[in-house]
């Protein structure tokens, strides 16, 4: 459970998508790998984390529930699937390298915080070459975020 949760997890960081695009059209690429073998939450797979810090601060979610409320350059989201924690914020970014499609510019997402994974409880045969190659490139980004921060000289 814990690969296919993180296959989720891959899959809605690496979306890419038009400004705008509601929450509610992102939700099944966290949730497509937990849905074929017949399993799935009853939360949302991503909340607006914003100024009031309320727990579900909006407009923006990321949910099956319908969303009028697209996603915009700026917005600050969670990306939960399958279980909470508290470290795994995004925020909404351009991708001026794919320009525009009908006058909307593509979006994706960065991260805020930077926390390893349990590449033991991961079964490697459930992962693609793309999914294994994102695993390192964000252990590797983890590493330059966070070791620097973890090296103490003492006098």
């Amino acid at each position: 459970m814990f690969t296919r949760v993180l296959k989720g997890h891959i899959g809605l960081d690496s979306a890419i998508f038009p400004t705008g695009t509601p929450g509610c059209l992102l939700d099944t690429f966290a949730r497509q790998h937990l849905w074929s073998i017949g399993k799935n939450y009853i939360h949302g797979t991503g909340r607006g984390v914003g100024a009031g810090l309320n727990v579900h601060e909006g407009p923006h979610r990321i949910s099956p529930l319908l969303d009028a409320h697209g996603l915009l350059p700026g917005m600050v989201v969670s990306n939960e699937p399958g279980y909470y924690e508290v470290n795994n914020l995004v925020y909404v970014i351009k991708q001026p390298e794919l320009g525009e499609f009908a006058g909307k510019e593509f979006l994706g997402f960065a991260k805020l915080t930077h926390i390893p994974l349990q590449k033991k409880l991961m079964v490697k045969e459930l992962l693609s070459v793309e999914e294994i190659s994102w695993i390192n490139r964000y252990h590797e980004d983890v590493y330059e975020h966070v070791f620097p921060l973890c090296y103490t000289i003492f006098d």
